[in-house]
């Protein structure tokens, strides 16, 4: 009987096994499927991925980022590396999404890489840095299907991770050289890498020893100081502006105070959650000495998602860092637990454990044909660029200024990004905006108008033009005074509710169209 129950339990584990190592590769091929697919979709998979392209083609075209804002263009509020970066791409691949795409997709890949290698490293085994790097592959949907958008936030984990790895094991001085500068280049794509850096610069200065503990925050400290005042310099201060004062200015989400530690974490991912405070309770149990580390790893990782989460705009693009961590400390309380139970030789609750572990990878399965754009969703988009270009001088589209661009018009300013402005506390400088187009509309300055209206106003049945609440200036969305003064509705691009639609974040699209009064025409 004992050998029958063995060899059960023997083929059991080895189903388990498959199960997991199978789930895991399935999340990650998914995952490059999704992402080329859509890689050469030619419009937004995401709203503001169009201002991104902008912001590319604007350098690109030597032109100074940080600027005052004016209806032409205003920044968006990230430090510029990921612009420089797809920048250099675009050189050799041509403008538009393409190049910016592929930063995010490579970048993807390297974060995989990165977080399977940290935890074999740590491990001694291949499979349970394949399960961690699975488990974070299968968080693309619940990250909003961002991994590779043509947003900073990719670029950001991959340095951001290559920057972890590295402080942890290259503990020499050249190692720590080199993960400062990893996490500086991180900074420079995304601000919150110091809340990651912060925590490890402190288990640096108590916990290693001689000189070499003071390279690794010296690195940060000089390489982002010296950059921010490089940046601060070349744009006469704007740089400051918009990549530290306007994202301090942000509304709280007080829903996400507790919501995102029940919700996003821990109903998301149990399992994940759970192996980070068992390997933890190990740790600090068998007095192993590098408790401290994983300590200060998880805070800064865990916490920075939950301050991003906590800002009005945050987006389930802010959770990658918190999923990142879950992934890693799974592969690594797998690894734990199943080792102490094989030398307790308790192999059964070991197989429960396992077959938990498949529970919590099927629990994150999602549809990913919703992640690739239709080719219905492609010719709607050709037909609003035939539309832009029949459309008489000048366009106000200020959701998608990319389209502007491809219909052969000048491009202006994202409305997020103008939105970002209204809502600070630069009053004076909101007011010069807001006048500078508030006269434009008056003045006439635009043949034509173009507003989004978001999916839930479809879906509710309303026709009129948006009024999103975060574009609203003394009370008036979008300054519909004026606009209802100089021009009339003249029909709508869509008959249809179901095209056009971004794959992620705001659902919105170009839908009604205003013509100069006098010269308006239904379509």
């Amino acid at each position: 009987m004992k050998s029958r129950s063995g060899k059960i339990q023997f083929i059991t584990g080895r189903i388990l096994w498959s199960l997991l190592t199978g789930l895991s590769l399935y999340y990650l091929g998914v995952f490059i499927v999704i992402a080329l697919l859509r890689m050469t979709y030619p419009f937004e998979l995401e709203w503001m991925e169009g201002g991104m392209v902008d912001h590319v083609v604007r350098l690109v075209g030597g032109e100074q980022m940080y600027v005052e804002p004016t209806l032409s263009f205003v920044p968006y509020i990230y430090p510029p590396l990921y612009y420089y970066v797809s920048a250099g791409f675009s050189q050799l691949t041509g403008e538009g999404f393409f190049p910016l795409r592929l930063v995010s997709f490579l970048s993807a890949l390297g974060s995989f890489a990165l977080i399977h290698g940290y935890v074999r490293r740590e491990t001694g085994h291949v499979r349970y840095g394949i399960m961690a790097a699975g488990l974070y592959a299968a968080s693309f949907n619940l990250c909003g299907g961002w991994f590779d958008i043509g947003r900073i936030d990719s670029l950001f984990m991959c340095l951001l991770l290559g920057g972890i790895y590295a402080y942890r094991f290259f503990p020499s001085a050249r190692g720590q050289v080199m993960a400062g500068v990893l996490f500086s280049l991180a900074f420079l794509t995304k601000q919150t890498a110091l809340f990651v850096a912060v925590p490890l610069c402190l288990h640096c200065l108590i916990s290693r020893r001689g000189w070499t503990r003071i390279i690794f925050p010296a690195v940060i400290g000089g390489l982002v100081g010296s950059t921010t005042l490089v940046f601060d310099l070349w744009s006469d201060g704007w740089y400051h502006f918009y990549v530290f004062d306007l994202p301090k200015q942000h509304n709280l989400q007080k829903e996400m105070i507790l919501g995102y530690w029940v919700h996003d974490l821990w109903r998301s991912m149990p399992l994940a959650f759970l192996c980070i405070m068992g390997v933890g309770f190990a740790a600090i149990k068998n007095r192993k000495k590098d408790w401290f580390h994983s300590a200060m790893l998880v805070g800064g990782l865990i916490i920075s998602s939950w301050l991003s989460r906590l800002h009005s705009g945050g987006w389930d693009n802010v959770l990658m860092p918190a999923f990142a961590c879950l992934a890693i400390f799974f592969g690594l309380g797998i690894h734990q637990f199943h080792s102490c139970l094989r030398k307790r030789n308790q192999i059964l609750i070991g197989q429960v454990f396992l077959l938990l572990c498949v529970f919590q990878f099927a629990s994150l399965h999602y549809d990913p044909a919703e992640h690739i754009p239709s080719q219905a969703d492609e010719e709607a988009g050709w037909r609003v660029i035939q539309k832009i270009q029949s459309l008489p001088g000048d366009v106000f589209l200020p959701s998608h200024g990319y389209l502007l661009t491809m219909g052969g018009k000048p491009s202006m300013a994202q409305a997020q990004a103008v939105a970002d402005i209204f809502r600070s506390h630069e009053k004076d400088l909101s007011k010069k905006l807001e006048m500078e187009i508030g006269l434009a509309l008056r003045n006439q300055e635009f043949g034509a108008l173009i507003f989004d209206i978001p999916r839930h106003y479809h879906d509710e049945g309303k026709i009129s033009a948006w009024a999103d609440e975060l574009f609203v200036v003394d009370g008036s969305p979008w300054f519909m005074d004026e606009v209802m003064k100089s021009y009339e509705l003249a029909g709508e691009l869509f008959p249809e509710r179901t095209v056009f639609w971004p794959v992620t974040g705001l659902k919105t699209r170009p839908q009604q169209i205003y013509l100069t009064r006098g010269k308006s025409r239904r379509n």
